[in-house]
């Protein structure tokens, strides 16, 4: 059972008694202002009978957690007001008395909102009656099951705005992603659109051209409002005739709109993606290339191209870019498969954002039903659920990974250092059956327990600092000895590797004292390219490889070496062991 549900019964078993709003609250209207009286550096926000402030007034004439109701315009609105503000004389103000909790009151009538709209008066501007407020009849429960109420409805309220706050962040978090993808990296071309693309002019039919049914068109117009990056279908419709005489964009071109009513939106567009040609209006640019059309139309929505043609921008009261201006903007192109992982993520991130079927928005949107819901439900006094996010702090890392193929990282992005466990001399055994690693490669002794898996990487931090070693076996970290907990994208022997590529490095690092030592934050620090899995797995193949041949004293070059070295000194002691002849004098 839950608490909400036992209050009830142990409160009120025979029902919620409900009041007139007149005998629960009074309700004052506002003093009129006009437009005039706002100023732009106004310290309170002034409430008039919209849903959003009118404006900013340098005075307040209600303290903050206050109800309103608008009696004209969006008459019948509800709000709940969280600072001080100027009520202005279209907004009613309602001041609970002792019987009912102000937060309380507040969802009580916000769940009648729909009720209010269906009853304000039909007139310009919509109006509702304060007398029809006065009669509305409030549940007026016990004040621990309003309380109780009002701390589920808060927790919603308060999910709801987290939610809507996490949708601002992916989106923000989108733009940064896709901004970052495609600022060049150092081993990518800039090019001209020249370079990789003629541009043509779109033009020849108008909006009054439309039909209900005919050959597809693009109006530069619905481009700025109504198409994403990219689309395989058109909103309108055009006759044969009126196609014919159209210019056209093949499949994969980019349709750019050239004019508009501010610089932002100038030089929007879409790639289009459908199977036949496309009538384009004027007041457009058609982008015909042979790149990744999708990888093209994001970087056009990057803060990198609007920097571009800012600087080609002209005009006043219309904004334009000459096409022919757009071939010398140059940007980044790189291989066609970095192109299409590029899109890939990209249009998944899109996907996250603005899906209202799996993404954020249909979170935010399920969740305010689910509020409503509930808030229908409490207050006929019912029952609630709860609910939890959580996030992936890697997801950075494996993007850029997975993209580029490569990330440069610092040590501590990728895994945990954590440091050994002191055991002492005599705690050693002769024939333990781990090894103890302490402060150099050769192991201090062997001892019955273990506390590190095989296949380990290992630095030692004092003595012979700054060594790095490997164990394949099960072993035993001391207190000078530094192990890695690695993350899922970092393979544990290519992290050996990459330390011993860092060896010069790392002898920098360690301090010179009596015992050198070198710290954990120093290590931490390390700089290195972290390249995919699969290639990391290629790169230790051949490192060990490598190894194997240079140091295997059975199969590798010191052995060839020895070999060569005996056969050398067998086959110079058989040319040297001449048989002693006998000289003839004569």
């Amino acid at each position: 059972m839950s608490r909400i549900t036992k209050l009830i019964e142990e409160l009120c078993p025979n029902g919620v008694e409900y009041k007139p709003l007149s005998e629960i609250a009074d309700i004052i209207r506002g003093k009129r202002i006009t437009k005039k009286d706002l100023t732009e550096e106004g310290v309170y926000p002034v409430m008039s009978g919209g849903i959003t402030f009118m404006g900013r007034y340098n005075e307040f004439n209600r303290q903050a957690d206050t109800i309103t109701i608008s009696s004209y315009g969006q008459a019948g609105y509800i709000d709940f007001i969280k600072e001080k503000f100027w009520a202005n004389d279209v907004c009613l103000t309602v001041f609970p008395k002792e019987m009912i909790e102000n937060k309380f009151l507040y969802y009580a009538l916000k769940n009648m909102q729909n009720y209010l709209y269906s009853n304000t008066t039909k007139a310009i501007p919509d109006h509702i009656p304060t007398k029809f407020l006065m009669e509305l009849e409030i549940p007026v429960p016990p004040r621990p099951i309003q309380d109780e109420i009002v701390r589920i409805l808060d927790n919603f309220t308060e999910l709801t705005a987290e939610l809507t706050a996490e949708l601002t962040d992916r989106r923000k978090q989108y733009e940064y992603y896709r901004d970052y993808l495609l600022t060049p990296k150092s081993n990518i071309e800039y090019k001209k659109i020249s370079d990789f693309a003629t541009i043509t002019r779109g033009g020849s039919f108008q909006k009054s051209d439309f039909v209900d049914v005919g050959r597809p068109a693009i109006h530069y117009g619905k481009i700025y409002t109504n198409y994403g990056i990219s689309t395989s279908q058109t909103l309108n419709y055009i006759n044969e005739e009126v196609f014919n005489k159209s210019r056209k964009a093949q499949p994969n071109d980019i349709v750019m709109a050239v004019t508009s009513e501010n610089v932002e939106d100038v030089c929007k567009c879409v790639a289009w993606l459908g199977n036949e040609d496309v009538a384009v209006s004027g007041h457009t640019a058609i982008i015909h290339h042979n790149q990744n059309p999708k990888y093209l139309s994001y970087y056009f929505h990057t803060s990198m191209f609007a920097k571009q043609k800012e600087k080609l921008a002209h005009g006043t009261k219309v904004i334009e870019v000459t096409p022919d201006r757009l071939n010398d903007i140059e940007i980044p192109i790189p291989p066609m498969d970095v192109q299409n992982r590029i899109v890939e993520v990209l249009d998944n991130f899109d996907k996250i954002c603005n899906d209202f079927e799996i993404g954020l928005p249909a979170e935010v949107e399920m969740r305010q039903k689910q509020y409503e819901f509930f808030r229908d439900k409490l207050l006929t006094f019912d029952l609630n659920l709860e609910r939890i996010l959580q996030t992936d702090r890697q997801a950075i890392i494996k993007l850029i990974q997975y993209v580029f193929g490569y990330v440069n990282v610092k040590l501590k992005d990728v895994a945990l250092i954590n440091r050994g466990k002191r055991v002492v001399r005599n705690e050693l055994i002769n024939d333990g059956k781990y090894k103890v690693y302490q402060n150099a490669l050769s192991p201090l002794g062997t001892y019955n327990k273990f506390n590190r898996e095989e296949n380990k990487t290992f630095l030692i931090s004092a003595g012979a600092a700054g060594q790095i070693g490997y164990s394949s076996d099960k072993f035993w970290a001391a207190d000078d000895c530094f192990t890695f907990n690695c993350f899922y994208n970092l393979n544990e022997r290519f992290l050996f590797h990459v330390l011993k590529n860092q060896q010069m490095k790392i002898d920098s690092l360690i301090r010179k004292a009596s015992i050198p030592r070198i710290s954990k934050e120093s290590i931490e620090s390390i700089e290195f390219p972290l390249y995919s899995v699969g290639i990391q797995g290629k790169i230790v193949e051949t490192l060990d490889n490598f190894e194997m041949i240079c140091n295997d004293l059975i199969t590798g070059l010191p052995a060839e070496i020895e070999m060569r070295q005996k056969q050398y000194e067998y086959y110079r002691n058989k040319l040297l062991a001449f048989k002693r002849g006998i000289v003839n004098e004569s």
